[in-house]
């Protein structure tokens, strides 16, 4: 539908766009797999975006966003990146 669909971009756009601001170099990337009845999205950036105890405002809207679409939203970090995964 147009609204999981403009829900979908709005997420990518938040997550994209935190990771921009939040990074000092470095390639991010985003991979998009799914069917008919699942979505993965993963937004991949540098180490150097810290992720904080507490989410701030893009991050709260991401999660409402995520919530909407009956999702699951998880972030991982190793030494080299950043995850953000999202299971729709």
């Amino acid at each position: 539908s147009q609204e999981v669909s403009a829900n979908l971009y709005r997420i990518i756009q938040e997550l994209t766009a935190n990771a921009v601001k939040h990074s000092s170099c470095g390639p991010i990337s985003v991979v998009i797999n799914g069917d008919s009845e699942k979505l993965h999205i993963c937004v991949k950036s540098p180490a150097t975006v810290r992720q904080n105890d507490k989410p701030g405002i893009g991050m709260i809207s991401v999660q409402n966003r995520v919530k909407t679409l009956n999702g699951k939203i998880s972030t991982e970090s190793d030494d080299s990146c950043n995850y953000t995964k999202i299971d729709i």
